[in-house]
């Protein structure tokens, strides 16, 4: 029921962050919040928190106020107690922040260790055990050594995000369907382009799957267009609000040129 996992969305971040006086939510805009469950021998590697989507629609990195993981399965890091011990699994973060990250990269791609040197914090596995720290902070997963039979490690992951990327994540919430698919088109143009200069009708008709992601895009950018189909009503010096090369989210603009073929000039407020 959609409803009723907004409800208790909702409830668990008005819980992790409005309760804190620690916080500071006069950013705030929303909170992101998705479930994620992993059996034996499944980690997460280092990285750090952004709105992907919006990534892949602008280029910039936009990375959320606060991120919080809260331990949900009835486990405890390494427990007297079989049937609820878990052995690895635990979360790890470092408060090195930005320049940390800068160093090493998304999973350490930039080269080096990143699990060595200084800014560390261990926080084992334990049910009802909420985390939070700075959006900034780069983090991980211990791989999980060993779980009770049929049983698998359970978070929820928060992110407090501001209204830079509101509409993007109210329009394809993080790790959603409609999310996954926008992804997933978007990181196959890439490699099309990388590849071969871009997407064609014919990689299209060769690419059942891609094709439907594409029409699907095709037709939320259509959904969200709005009623004006010409540009004879702009003048320069005039507000607007307009899409970033091929992303679907629009920016707020001023029209500096109306050119003789219709096209418009415009200076984002950015």
């Amino acid at each position: 029921d959609p409803a009723r996992r907004r409800r208790w969305a909702r409830e668990v971040a008005r819980t992790v962050f409005l309760e804190r006086a620690d916080v500071d939510l006069s950013k705030a805009h929303g909170v992101a919040v998705w479930c994620l469950a992993s059996g034996e021998n499944a980690a997460v590697d280092y990285h750090l928190d952004y709105c992907e989507l919006h990534r892949h629609e602008t280029n910039e990195i936009v990375v959320p106020l606060y991120a919080s993981t809260v331990q949900l399965a009835d486990l405890v890091d390494d427990g007297a107690d079989a049937r609820t011990r878990i052995e690895g699994g635990a979360f790890l973060v470092n408060s090195g922040g930005l320049a940390h990250y800068e160093r090493y990269g998304y999973k350490g791609r930039l080269g080096g260790d990143a699990f060595s040197g200084p800014g560390w914090h261990r926080v084992p596995y334990a049910r009802n055990r909420a985390i939070v720290h700075d959006g900034e902070w780069p983090h991980a997963a211990e791989k999980i050594r060993a779980l009770p039979p049929g049983v698998k490690r359970v978070i929820l992951g928060l992110n407090v995000f501001c209204d830079r990327v509101a509409e993007v994540n109210a329009r394809a919430p993080e790790h959603s369907d409609a999310f996954n698919k926008t992804v997933k088109l978007y990181q196959a143009t890439a490699r099309a382009k990388k590849h071969g200069g871009g997407l064609t009708v014919e990689a299209l008709t060769k690419n059942k799957p891609l094709a439907r992601l594409f029409v699907g895009l095709a037709r939320a950018r259509e959904a969200a267009s709005d009623d004006v189909d010409s540009t004879d009503a702009f003048e320069a010096g005039a507000r607007v609000k307009a899409r970033w090369r091929t992303g679907v989210r629009r920016w707020p603009a001023t029209v500096k040129r109306v050119r003789n073929d219709g096209t418009l000039d415009l200076h984002y407020d950015d």
